[in-house]
């Protein structure tokens, strides 16, 4: 997991976040069983708009590129099942793959890591293995920063459904790559690399 920048939110998002979750909390009391469906924004849904100002990478596994190893979607941090209001707020959404996505699904838990927050690094929580591709918590990370990396290892996925062997591919077709072609942006897994 990269530590991300978060950009300022986009003027659509911004203008309308407030009034969009609001909506959608209150058909989500009058109806439980309501599904969330993306508004749409100057003839185009939200999502696909969202889709271009992140990039290409998910926010979690850091798979590439987003569309073509797996589906694009929007994560939301904090499930909009149980943060209804939150479902447009811009700190709350993510690109992500739908493995990562599938493999969270409505989960959510107080000491699940962020990207994009000011403290976040991932060496600070993590250590990678390179004989098996495997994330793993980092022995030199306190308690509670080991806590977080198991719990965020876990929700999403990061060392199942053939993610590991995948890095490892993808750590051997880096080591391939001469230097003046190198474009780190061009890999998944680029913490791995």
């Amino acid at each position: 997991m990269m530590k991300m920048e978060r950009t300022p939110p986009p003027d659509f998002l911004r203008k309308h976040c407030r009034v969009w979750g609001r909506e959608f909390a209150e058909r989500r009391e009058e109806n439980p069983k309501y599904r969330f469906q993306w508004k749409s924004c100057e003839g185009r849904k939200v999502n696909e708009k969202l889709g271009e100002e992140f990039g290409s990478h998910c926010a979690f596994c850091d798979g590439y590129p987003l569309g073509g190893f797996s589906h694009k979607t929007i994560e939301h941090f904090r499930p909009k099942s149980q943060y209804p209001r939150l479902a447009y707020t811009w700190p709350n959404l993510f690109p992500c793959c739908n493995v990562c996505q599938n493999a969270k699904g409505e989960k959510f838990d107080r000491k699940l890591l962020k990207p994009d927050t000011k403290d976040y690094r991932f060496d600070r929580y993590f250590v990678l293995n390179y004989k098996t591709g495997k994330i793993e918590v980092s022995p030199s990370a306190g308690r509670t920063e080991q806590e977080r990396a198991e719990i965020t290892i876990e929700m999403y996925g990061l060392n199942r459904f053939g993610r590991p062997r995948s890095r490892l591919v993808e750590w051997k077709k880096y080591q391939g790559v001469s230097e003046e072609d190198l474009c780190i942006d061009d890999f998944s897994y680029r913490f791995f690399l």
